[in-house]
This record gives structure tokens, sequence and C-alpha cells, in this order.
């Protein structure tokens, strides 16, 4: 199964299943930067991209995304990273990353 999901994290249900469950873990990798969780300092996306010119930080955090999820979410495949179109939030300085994953069936 091939799912869309935007790395813009609006709330967390605890105890998500199923479908529910990888979009959300998808989502808390792209939104959470590496060193800012306490236990797990590895955790996340890397941010080493912030304040360069918008091409190359699309490159670096698409590089960044891929490798958060393969690692920290199982079972999901990383096929595309797009970017959403909204010239606000990119004057803002504000990449939201759109995943293209494949879920692989057990």
């Amino acid at each position: 199964m091939e799912l869309n999901v935007t790395g813009q994290l609006d709330r967390v249900v605890i105890g998500a299943t199923g479908i529910d469950a990888i979009v959300q873990q998808v989502q808390i990798v792209c939104a959470t930067r590496v060193g800012t969780l306490p236990l797990d300092r590895a955790f996340g996306a890397q941010a080493d991209y912030l304040d360069t010119p918008l091409p190359v930080a699309k490159a670096k955090a698409s590089a960044a995304v891929i490798q958060g999820i393969e690692t920290y979410v199982p079972g999901v495949d990383v096929l595309s990273v797009s970017w959403v179109a909204d010239a606000e939030k990119a004057r803002a300085g504000t990449l939201i990353p759109v995943v293209r994953i494949k879920i692989n069936e057990p």
C-alpha cells in the first residue's frame, strides 16, 4: 500500500494502531529534529540544512527525512519526498515535507 504523508504533526493519538500508527510515526520522525528528544538524542531527522539556500535545504532535508524514516519506522519504504508549495511558509523559512511511503505487508 502506498500513501502520501504530510510531515506536519497536528496531534498525537495515544494507542493508534494500523495505518494510523504508521502515518503518525512518519509524522513524528519528520517533525522531530535530531538532538531534541532527551532519552534518544539520535531520533528524528537531521537539521544541518538550516540557513542554506532553499534548493540546498530541500535536498539535505529530503535525505534527512528518508534516513530518519528508514531508521525509525520499520516496515516502511520511502518512495519520494516533495514539499508543500506554500509561499507564505517558504518566506518564513518553514519547509513541510510530503513523503510518499510504501507500507510493506507482513
